[in-house]
């Protein structure tokens, strides 16, 4: 009997850490194809929980499609709305995040004021340069 109630008692202590630890949201990592000529490719995602004043999205690789020279290394990403508005604020005076595949942590894009609360999202991706690609990518909140 003492057994049970310590097997029951773990369980709950286990379930309660879970449920109230800060857990890292929506973590996609998947392989995207990077379109000719910098026209973006939209990844769309829906926030439950409670909403921040920015996302985080990172490259860990980018590649040439047909498997020739690797010479990429960088992606672009903006963040828009359904309806293609983008709502992230400036970054370096630029309207989008350069993500590095050297990177070894996401890069923060901030959303501009009064959109931290936007539930619809649209992480749109694009090249550094006209060139199609393949990329490995993460995008979430936390």
């Amino acid at each position: 009997m003492m057994r049970r109630i310590v097997n029951i008692v773990m369980v709950l202590f286990m379930v309660v850490t879970v449920l109230s630890s800060t857990a890292v949201a929506s973590y996609k990592k998947t392989v995207i194809t990077i379109k000719a000529d910098m026209e973006m490719t939209h990844k769309s995602v829906t926030r439950s929980d409670s909403p921040k004043d920015y996302v985080k999205a990172r490259c860990h690789s980018v590649y040439p499609p047909d498997g020739g020279l690797d010479l990429y290394t960088k992606i672009r990403a903006q963040i828009t709305n359904p309806s293609g508005t983008r709502i992230n604020e400036k970054i370096n005076g630029k309207v989008y995040a350069l993500l590095e595949e050297t990177a070894s942590s996401g890069t923060t894009i901030p959303l501009k004021d009064g959109y931290e609360k936007q539930k619809s999202l649209r992480f749109s991706f694009y090249g550094n340069t006209n060139a199609a690609a393949e990329a490995v990518v993460s995008y979430w909140w936390d």
